[in-house]
């Protein structure tokens, strides 16, 4: 996939490809409860999260490498989140730095991103979302994913709630 490495998105923030030095960010995020709360689907107790090994979160990172896994940097090199798109063109969209939310940054990334794909590559795209994360998906529906199913049950929020993949897909724009 053509894709032109790194990028700009904003005057602020940029895609570069994941190399090794952004794991230790990744080791951080996976054992921040604030983190897990949106990355695994469940509204447990601190002491009730999902606790993942270092060589789990290594293969996931090492996962993201093999697709097309881009480190999102602020322009002086902090590591804020990351944007994947695997060979299914399923893409997918973490804030790992609790300190950005709210602040419109995955709007930024998710515009410039879109915004190159379209130009570079323009194929269909799609993503899942859980359930209860509404501030994503009014994010993915404004920029034009559209809401195609429940693409996997059976997950549990808090152990209670059964928690979903929603399923989502963006078609290429028409060309004028």
């Amino acid at each position: 996939m053509n894709l032109p490495e790194p990028f700009t998105i904003t005057s602020q923030i940029r895609l570069v490809r994941l190399e090794s030095k952004h794991l230790k960010q990744w080791y951080r995020w996976f054992k921040d409860e604030r983190v897990l709360y949106w990355i695994s689907c469940t509204r447990r107790p601190r002491n009730a999260l999902p606790r993942f090994s270092r060589c789990h979160i290594r293969k996931k990172f090492e996962e993201a490498q093999k697709n097309l896994g881009f480190a999102v940097e602020s322009h002086q090199g902090e590591h804020l989140g990351n944007l994947i798109l695997n060979e299914k063109q399923e893409l997918s969209l973490e804030i790992g730095e609790v300190h950005y939310w709210g602040r419109r940054l995955g709007s930024e990334i998710m515009g410039g991103f879109l915004k190159t794909y379209d130009q570079w590559v323009g194929t269909d795209l799609s993503l899942w979302v859980f359930d209860f994360n509404q501030r994503a998906i009014r994010l993915y529906t404004h920029y034009g994913f559209l809401y195609t199913g429940v693409s996997e049950q059976g997950f549990f929020q808090g152990g209670r709630n059964p928690c979903a993949h929603l399923q989502f897909l963006r078609c290429v724009p028409a060309k004028n």
